[in-house]
């Protein structure tokens, strides 16, 4: 499904094509796209991942993201957005609509912030939420879905610390230490 561009900073469309064998020329399986919507009043200048993504380039380490953050001398933007997702449905061949609004921000929690530099972790979590009378069974994203449920009607995205298979992230467990332990605090505390 289109999901899959909520949290991207680079990608606003997505085609998936199959060439079966034997076959001429590909299918389309299906196409996503994702684009800021209009016609909305939020409370604030709007700002989305692209604002962070230029924020973050200007540091050239996480030590200095970590400083930069705990000085509060330059405030960082916070994410508040309406986008809309359109997802071909080949069955019917109409394209689905569907609005979403992401909210981020990052943290200001010292207990966060001292694990930055060590986890190589940019301490970011945004949240998004259809806009639709659909109940969403919200998923777990860093930067794309990974297969875990929230237990909530909303996507989840932060810079957790995954296993190497991207299919679990690292959890609290007496028997973790090192690297691992670390790793599993962080996303404890995201």
């Amino acid at each position: 499904n289109g999901e899959v561009l909520l949290f991207l900073t680079c990608v606003s469309k997505v085609e998936l094509w199959r060439w079966d064998s034997g076959a001429p020329e590909p299918s389309l399986v299906t196409r996503a796209s994702l684009g800021i919507s209009s016609g909305h009043t939020l409370p604030r200048p709007m700002a989305g991942p692209r604002q962070v993504k230029q924020f973050l380039e200007r540091f050239e380490s996480f030590s200095e993201l970590e400083a930069t953050l705990r000085s509060c001398r330059d405030r960082p933007p916070e994410i508040l957005d309406v986008v809309e997702m359109e997802t071909l449905v080949l069955a019917t061949g109409k394209m689905e609509k569907q609005k979403w609004m992401r909210c981020g921000k990052f943290f200001a929690d010292p207990e966060v912030l001292k694990r930055v530099g060590a986890c190589c972790c940019v301490p970011l979590v945004t949240l998004a939420l259809p806009l639709c009378e659909q109940v969403v069974g919200g998923s777990l994203f860093a930067s794309l879905p990974l297969p875990l449920p929230t237990g909530l009607p909303v996507n989840v995205n932060a810079h957790f610390r995954l296993h190497d298979n991207r299919r679990a992230i690292w959890r609290l467990s007496q028997d973790l230490d090192g690297e691992h332990k670390m790793w599993a605090e962080w996303n404890h505390e995201i």
